[in-house]
């Protein structure tokens, strides 16, 4: 009779019996059809008196075989998880190659092309050619925003153009890309971008920017519904209102400075959209923005109970470099600002927007007005 590989030199329970390790060591091993049925009938074998080897204790013989057999598939089991580290540590030596060879490689270049047709490129992070500026702006219409025309994508606006026309006097190319404004900021900052615009000309920004000449100015304030008479004069108009924001921003610290004056609560949202939306839900009390670009967001969603209630502060707009931008291409592109404003070009294009020129008429490209901004 043969049971797990162990023979038994008698039947079981008889003088002599081996208790070979499947009749013993019942507890630690599976059951089958066959252990039952020779347990059960060995069990009925056992004379009355007799203790059956079940009911003591199990000889040390079996014990040996048993951590044997427990050891050897510890072992086995160790043996597959090496394989398997093993496996896994192949697999992953092509791939570490490979991703190095791609960390290696530079970014495909943006192809410099007039400005005035090129498309966006929201996702790139390349420089183009040597000889183009990179310029960077967010979309805040109708200063600059996103226009689609026969399924191209471009960069237009007041200042878009004025700088087309000032790097075509230069004789460079350029490239318009339209980012969140923070990444805007911040590619400008670490000198992946030239140039940004339009930018408030305000003096914190002057440690990471240099600023040229102020093109137009803009004028910050509230807006309200229509039922509400508010005409704003005073900080204490506004009193106790709760005032949405587009920020971060210039727009929404200009804001902040506003409340710690007066008692009111400031709800910022990252889109420009928001705080309009919620004004003519009735949710908020009033909207802090940039009046021309209020009154443009307001005509793209098609409002109609919202009007402005009056300015608080204005901030001359303009381009600005980043002082990681060669000195002699800013005073080039300065140099050819002025012979545009010179010409009237700069004014012509600024008022076919209907926006009116602030460039100083007196402007040597070393004097420079001091950056600033007012309020009431």
């Amino acid at each position: 009779m043969q049971c797990d590989g162990y023979r038994m030199a008698r039947p079981w329970g008889a003088p002599g019996c081996q208790d070979c390790q499947d009749c013993q060591d019942w507890r630690d091993w599976r059951d089958c059809r066959e252990r039952r049925e020779r347990r059960t009938a060995s069990a009925e074998a056992v004379a009355p008196g007799r203790t059956s080897t079940f009911a003591g204790q199990v000889p040390r013989r079996v014990n040996r075989r048993v951590n044997r057999h427990m050891t050897r598939r510890a072992a086995r089991g160790l043996a597959r998880m090496a394989a398997c580290l093993v496996a896994c540590l192949l697999l992953s030596l092509p791939v570490a190659p490979v991703a190095a060879q791609t960390n290696a490689l530079p970014a495909d270049p943006v192809p410099a092309t007039p400005a005035r047709q090129d498309p966006v490129g929201a996702g790139q992070v390349a420089r183009p050619a040597a000889s183009g500026l990179v310029f960077v702006t967010q979309q805040y219409p109708p200063f600059n925003y996103l226009e689609r025309d026969d399924g191209m994508e471009r960069v237009a606006g007041p200042v878009a153009e004025i700088i087309a026309m000032a790097c075509a006097r230069m004789g460079v190319d350029c490239t318009f890309r339209l980012l969140p404004w923070a990444r805007a900021q911040q590619e400008v900052r670490n000198g992946m971008a030239d140039g940004i615009f339009t930018i408030g000309l305000v003096p914190e920004r002057q440690q990471w920017l240099h600023f040229c000449p102020p093109l137009l100015r803009a004028e910050y304030g509230f807006f309200v519904r229509m039922e509400n008479p508010l005409r704003y004069v005073t900080p204490r108009d506004v009193s106790g209102y709760r005032v949405g924001v587009y920020g971060p921003s210039l727009t929404a610290d200009i804001l902040d400075q506003l409340a710690r004056q007066v008692s009111m609560t400031v709800d910022m949202a990252p889109e420009i959209d928001a705080g309009f939306l919620k004004l003519a839900q009735g949710r908020i009390d009033a909207v802090f923005s940039n009046r021309e670009n209020g009154l443009a967001t307001i005509a793209l969603l098609r409002i109609a109970n919202l009007r402005y209630a009056g300015w608080h502060n204005r901030v001359d707009y303009t381009v600005a470099f980043s002082r990681q931008t060669a000195p002699e291409v800013v005073d080039a592109f300065e140099a050819a600002l002025r012979a545009l404003h010179r010409e009237g070009e700069l004014q012509r294009c600024l008022a076919r927007y209907g926006l009116h020129s602030t460039y100083p008429d007196a402007q040597d490209g070393k004097g420079r007005k001091d950056v600033g901004r007012t309020a009431r």
